[in-house]
């Protein structure tokens, strides 16, 4: 593997799409100009609020996905955006996309570990099950000389994905989450 320097944007997200958006094309651009050649931000990087079908879009033909692909290639840089709402026939997956120096998509990553859990409070319960599909595939791809594996948040706590990665060739692994 060779070096590659990597710019990881934290951001605090809003309900506010446009302007969560707004801020990554500016992360990307102040990356690049720092010599990243990847970029990765948090889970619901583009919105963060009670669940809202109107916040989920397409994968890869969103227009998330599209303002990032165009700043991925305008600024020859991998992006991984965390993740966002990915609409689908049922539930919105939780969804991390990679695109290339060129604004490809390289990789698609659904969150496999849903987190439904008691939390500190019985009468507090996550339920992310309820308002989130789960995904079905590890995801392990190249980046330029080296792999690079794709998780998102709770799935932190299920090693086995992790072993499976770095049986995949796994060099790198990108995982965004968004703790409170």
């Amino acid at each position: 593997m060779s070096k590659m320097t990597v710019a990881v944007a934290q951001t605090l997200c809003s309900d506010d799409v446009q302007a969560n958006y707004e801020k990554a094309e500016r992360m990307i651009a102040e990356a690049a100009q720092k010599g990243a050649q990847l970029i990765v931000f948090p889970e619901n990087m583009n919105y963060v609020g009670p669940a809202d079908p109107t916040k989920t879009e397409s994968v890869p033909d969103g227009e998330g996905c599209r303002r990032m692909a165009a700043a991925a290639k305008k600024h020859g840089m991998w992006v991984n955006l965390g993740s966002i709402k990915e609409r689908s026939d049922t539930k919105p997956y939780n969804t991390s996309v990679l695109f290339t120096p060129e604004g490809e998509v390289q990789a698609i990553y659904r969150k496999l570990h849903l987190c439904d859990m008691q939390g500190d409070s019985r009468s507090n319960p996550t339920r992310e099950s309820d308002y989130v599909r789960k995904g079905e595939e590890i995801v392990v791809t190249d980046i330029g000389n080296c792999k690079i594996g794709m998780s998102i948040c709770y799935d932190m706590r299920f090693p086995e994905q992790f072993r499976i990665m770095s049986e995949k060739g796994a060099q790198i692994i990108c995982h965004p989450s968004c703790f409170s």
